[in-house]
């Protein structure tokens, strides 16, 4: 895999529209992470982490305590910070 291309996931091209509300829902998710992504530097995959405890689940970026978005149980993961 070449490394310095982005990676290429999702169903839609940015400029295509979907009638289905909860696909344009995950599509918009996808490219607001990619987005994140680029503006981080676009870092490695073995920079992130993820915490799973009785309170909730954190992920993080390089140590534990640069989180970037986490759960309560029960619940989705929601985003925390954006760059």
């Amino acid at each position: 895999m070449d490394h310095r291309a982005p990676p290429r996931s999702g169903r839609y091209p940015p400029h295509e529209q979907t009638s289905a509300p909860q696909e344009r829902e995950d599509f918009d998710e996808l490219a607001s992470a990619y987005t994140w992504w680029q503006e981080a530097g676009r870092p490695e995959h073995s920079r992130c982490g993820v915490t799973i405890a009785p309170e909730g689940q954190r992920v993080w970026l390089d140590e534990p305590g640069n989180g970037l978005a986490t759960t309560e149980p029960g619940t989705e993961l929601s985003g925390g910070r954006s760059g």
